[in-house]
């Protein structure tokens, strides 16, 4: 028996305030459960905290997707299958490529060393990973893209998404940090976004951006670096937003020369009539 497909007047009228609200829930809820839950071990100070902290917040973001796919059922055909991981992971090969020469040559030139062997490296890495994608992308993007997935303007979403992602990270003022620091990392932050967004509007799933998400963010947390030596600028600072910022335009050049393609793919993920 197929299922009535439920009516969903908001978010036809007003996408973008669904979108921004969702993503909103995304980032917020997440943190707000997995807090409480770490302080029974010791909090985010202490190694079995932040396990956990990480471990409780990828489990609601995951849950949070679910709960996403079923309220548009039998509208929304999912994100989080097997259709097109392997279209993901091809397009994501250059960023993948361009990472590692990155950080081999950090390692040889700069002297840094990798703590790879840490699992809670990659379990943190992993948490911002699938925490931000979710949001972002999973909640987000998708929203915006069950209204605009014409040719004429599925290119848009990803890419604003991940202009407002990298955007978010001007809040990181608000912790005393740099302005200059701060406006880098938000310069960064964009290239990634318009990065992952332009590679999952092309694939329509998920797995691959939260893939590439985590990996680049556990081998970063896995510097070991002295906590007390203030942050330096310099040229593999700037060589890191180029790079990001060169594959992210990259990725958006290809998905607009496949734009036809990307938006008969997301006619088929959603049901309805463009």
């Amino acid at each position: 028996m197929e299922t009535k497909t439920r009516k969903h007047i908001i978010a036809d009228k007003v996408p973008v305030i669904v979108a921004i609200i969702l993503m909103i829930l995304g980032i917020a809820l997440p943190s707000v459960i997995a807090a409480p839950v770490a302080s029974i071990f010791g909090g985010t100070d202490t190694y079995a905290g932040k396990l956990c902290n990480a471990i409780v917040a990828i489990a609601v973001s995951f849950l949070l997707m679910k709960l996403y796919v079923l309220w548009f059922r039998p509208e929304f055909q999912g994100n989080l299958g097997k259709a097109g991981f392997a279209k993901g992971m091809k397009h994501l090969i250059p960023f993948f490529a361009a990472w590692l020469i990155y950080f081999i040559l950090s390692a040889i030139i700069e002297g840094d060393q990798f703590d790879l062997l840490n699992p809670l490296v990659w379990i943190s890495g992993f948490g911002a990973g699938v925490t931000e994608e979710v949001a972002f992308r999973g909640l987000a993007t998708t929203t915006l893209l069950r209204k605009f997935r014409s040719e004429k303007h599925v290119v848009l979403p990803g890419v604003l998404v991940g202009i407002l992602f990298g955007s978010v990270h001007f809040t990181n003022i608000t912790a005393g940090e740099d302005p200059l620091i701060v406006l880098l990392t938000v310069i960064f932050a964009i290239g990634a976004g318009i990065l992952f967004g332009s590679i999952y509007t092309m694939c329509g799933n998920l797995w691959p951006v939260i893939i590439a998400h985590g990996v680049y963010d556990s081998v970063s947390f896995s510097i070991i670096e002295d906590a007390s030596a203030p942050v330096e600028i310099g040229l593999f600072t700037y060589l890191q937003i180029g790079i990001m910022f060169a594959v992210g335009i990259l990725a958006t050049v290809v998905l607009w020369k496949k734009r036809k393609e990307a938006s008969e793919l997301w006619n088929r993920k959603w049901k309805t009539i463009a």
